[in-house]
């Protein structure tokens, strides 16, 4: 990536940091997932010059804060369960990084994951569950969702945040890890 402006990088965050904060709170609580995101952003901009990508900023951005959010786990097991949690935590890394895992593609589509989300989901108030709902179901752009329900694109990831941040505190974490590679392959 070439030298960019203070300017285009103000717009890059502004744009992004909502979107890997609601996704960084899916597993961390808030304020580590802002130290993880201000993290990526950083980075970013400290190695601007040197850093290349094929897939586009957008898939950067998101597999960045998805490698920080796993190596913040394994190293802070004391936040954790300890024992089979961990082992989860690092076996289903192990899986997210090898290409065309079929075993990865049989989970993220399984019925009784889907079941297990939309039943706390089904908790949510009635617009933050129609943000939820057209994101993850109908997997629907925050443009999209912005377009369909006349609501400010903002608004929508605000919902989606505050979706994603109640799910993290009811579901177990194998069904949030679950989500959470679910929500990645989207970029």
């Amino acid at each position: 990536m070439a030298q960019i402006s203070r300017n285009t990088f103000d717009v890059l965050v502004r744009e992004y940091y909502p979107r890997l904060m609601g996704y960084a709170t899916i597993l961390l609580d808030e304020d580590n997932a802002r130290d993880i995101v201000q993290e990526v952003f950083l980075y970013v901009w400290e190695h601007q010059e040197s850093i290349s990508f094929t897939t586009g900023i957008h898939t950067y951005l998101f597999k960045t804060c998805w490698s920080r959010m796993m190596n913040f786990i394994k190293k802070d097991r004391r936040n954790m369960l300890v024992g089979s949690t961990a082992d989860l935590v690092s076996t289903f890394d192990l899986a997210w990084m090898q290409n065309n895992n079929e075993d990865l593609v049989k989970m993220l589509s399984d019925k009784d994951l889907l079941q297990r989300v939309m039943k706390v989901a089904e908790e949510l108030p009635g617009k933050r569950l129609a943000v939820f709902r057209l994101s993850f179901l109908e997997q629907l752009s925050n443009s999209e969702i912005a377009e369909r329900l006349d609501m400010p694109k903002r608004t929508v990831e605000g919902h989606l945040y505050h979706a994603l941040k109640y799910l993290r505190g009811r579901l177990q974490l194998s069904d949030m890890l679950l989500l959470l590679a679910l929500v990645a392959t989207r970029f």
